[in-house]
């Protein structure tokens, strides 16, 4: 199986490919615009769906450079975190 390896500019320009995908998709088809679909969604899917079928397949396996993950990641647990600890007021 063959490995494609994705640094985190080639992640950031793929992201910016699914993500006019996935602008282009919701313009063309009505019913994603009815139920108001974002474009990342539908860019997201496309690539899921993408992937799943390199590695179903068994003709390739797609890696990601995992520089930036902590720094993304790190807050938005602090964040989830910070919010269930937190009291509420009585009324």
């Amino acid at each position: 199986m063959r490995e494609i390896q994705l640094n985190m500019y080639h992640a950031l320009a793929l992201g910016a490919v699914m993500y006019w995908l996935g602008a282009a998709l919701t313009r063309k088809l009505p019913a994603l615009r009815r139920f108001c679909v974002p474009a990342p969604l539908v860019g997201g899917l496309c690539f899921a769906l993408f992937n799943t079928l390199l590695y179903a397949s068994g003709l390739a396996v797609i890696t990601f450079d995992e520089t930036l993950e902590t720094v993304f990641t790190r807050p938005t647990i602090f964040r989830a975190r910070a919010c269930s600890t937190a009291r509420r007021t009585p009324t």
